[in-house]
Formats: C-alpha cells, structure tokens, sequence
C-alpha cells in the first residue's frame, strides 16, 4: 500500500451503533433536525422522512446503504432534496457494514453544492469500495474541490461528521474579507 493512503486508511473509525437504521435515528436525523432548526437546512420533516434512509445494500453483501437526497451527478437543481438557504443543496450515501457492536464505514460520497453563482461550485468527499481504481492509486478516500477531475487525499471520515462538515460554513468567516478576488 502506498505510505499515504496506508497513514489514511488509519483514520478510519468504527462507529458506535447497533445496525445502520440506530445510527439513522440517534446521529443522522438528529443532525438534520438540528440543521433545520439553524437554518443551515431548508428542508421539512416531510423531506428528512421522504429523502433520509437505510435501505440493504445492493452492492456489498452484508451491509446497509445510508442515503440522503436522489443521485444528482448532473447537479440539476430540480432533483435537489436537502436544500440549504443559499439556494444549494446536499446528496450523501455512505455503505456501512455491521462488525459486533459498531458500524464499519466500507465506502461514501458526501457533496455539497453551492448556489449556482458560487466559486467553487461543490465540495464532494469520497471514499470508494475496496479495489476501486481509486484505490489501486492509492486515493480511495480523497475529495474534490470542485472539479470532478480534481482529487485530493482526504481522512476517513464518519457520515455524521460529513454531515456537520457540509451544513457549516464553508466560506470566509463574517468577520474577515476573501483573500482572492476571484482570478
């Protein structure tokens, strides 16, 4: 293995749950209601419920997939479920596998779309099933910063984490002015 994605791989955390639907309902949820509440998420009760789920993992055996909002790889407006106030949205979906008492976290992709005048564009964390290409080359957890071809190594991190990531401020802090000027 590759002495960076090795170093990578053991940031990897089990997750304290029962089965991915108590994860569901003690960590997911909770962070999208509280989101709401915030204001950092312009979305329902109706949404969270209709949008947020566990469903049986059609790819891995064993496991559960962890979903919020439909599949959007055109980024079309129309399909955004979990929409934020400043006229972006979230998509996540992350494969987790029972290991005794926790949760192994096998794969995810987490992005987060800005308005459609923003720069970048998104923020999309992936982290691919085992001997995806990506993991051959020895970037099977790594983000995008805005453009699909573009990846950076990135920690494993736990969808409740990713979730809290997405939904925080993701710009200039409101005291300070940006440092570029958009060249």
């Amino acid at each position: 293995m590759i002495p960076l994605a090795a170093r990578i791989a053991a940031t990897s955390v089990a997750i304290d749950a029962r089965s991915a639907g108590d994860y569901l309902q003690r960590e997911i949820r909770p962070r999208l209601l509280k989101a709401i509440h915030e204001e950092r998420l312009d979305a329902g009760l109706h949404e969270i419920s209709r949008s947020v789920r566990v469903t049986r993992s059609e790819r891995v055996t064993d496991a559960f997939d962890l979903v919020g909002g439909r599949r959007n790889f055109d980024r079309d407006p129309a399909l955004a479920d979990l929409r934020t106030p400043d006229g972006g949205w979230i998509t996540f979906s992350a494969v987790l596998r029972p290991n005794g008492d926790t949760l192994e976290i096998l794969a995810y992709t987490f992005e987060r779309v800005f308005r459609s005048d923003a720069q970048p564009r998104f923020v999309r964390f992936d982290y691919n099933v085992p001997d995806h290409d990506n993991d051959k080359r020895g970037l099977r957890s790594h983000v995008h910063p805005g453009n699909d071809d573009m990846q950076l190594p990135s920690p494993i991190l736990a969808p409740h984490e990713l979730i809290e990531l997405l939904l925080g401020e993701m710009g200039p802090a409101a005291d300070r002015a940006p440092r570029t000027k958009g060249r």
